[in-house]
């Protein structure tokens, strides 16, 4: 058997020793790599993952968001009628109360009952342009109506052409109605269509004023 000598021996020891050294940091080395490799592979794993559940999320979202709008649109569009055939309502209620005391001051007003009636025929002066105007008046404006013509005649005098009429009285709140003598223009100036053409204006933009603030 073959004997080493003592500084053979040291020598080997420690040949011996690197190499164990060398071997344990490859082996650490390998295990640290190995260790970064998996926690890279789990944390990419986990991001995927993350990925995949958030879009899953976001799907679902969307799915629920279209269906609730599917399910709710009709029951919303019932409730935005009903709110605003309510509003309508109360404000045809409100405005009609209201109609009824311009009526009254009206009437119970001599000179201001004059004053309607002579814009009324101005404006049917204005409206038709004919040559013959027939008015039919409102029963209990006959009289103001004879007397109010002639002081628009004598208005507009420069229009010779113009000839207003008097016909049987209708039915009616106050002012009166005019057509030509042909029957082909035809002009409502009641006083009930007038406050009923001021009603619908007022009505409809304050509906649509509150459907603004509601949407």
């Amino acid at each position: 058997m073959m004997e080493y000598r003592t500084e053979d021996k040291e020598l080997i020891e420690v040949i011996i020793k690197e190499i164990r050294s060398a071997a344990e940091e490859e082996v650490k080395r390998i295990l640290k790599g190995a260790k970064e490799e998996a926690k890279s592979i789990v944390e990419e794993a986990k991001l995927k993952a993350k990925e995949i559940r958030e879009e899953k999320i976001k799907t679902l979202m969307r799915e629920f968001r279209a269906r609730l709008r599917r399910e709710v649109a009709p029951k919303r569009l019932e409730i935005r009628n009903r709110f605003i055939k309510e509003r309508y309502r109360m404000l045809s209620e409100f405005f009609d109360n209201i109609s009824k005391e311009i009526i009254l001051k009206i009437r119970s007003n001599e000179e201001l009952h004059y004053k309607f009636i002579e814009q009324c025929l101005k404006e049917v002066i204005r409206a038709i342009k004919g040559t013959t105007i027939i008015v039919y008046p409102c029963e209990n404006d006959v009289k103001t109506i004879k007397e109010v013509i002639d002081k628009v005649k004598k208005k507009y005098a420069f229009k010779k052409d113009i000839d207003i009429k008097i016909a049987d009285p209708i039915e009616c709140v106050g002012g009166l109605v005019a057509v030509t003598e042909d029957g082909r223009k035809y002009y409502n100036s009641t006083l009930e269509s007038k406050l009923e053409l001021l009603k619908e204006e007022i009505i409809s933009e304050l509906i649509s004023k509150l459907q603004d603030i509601r949407d």
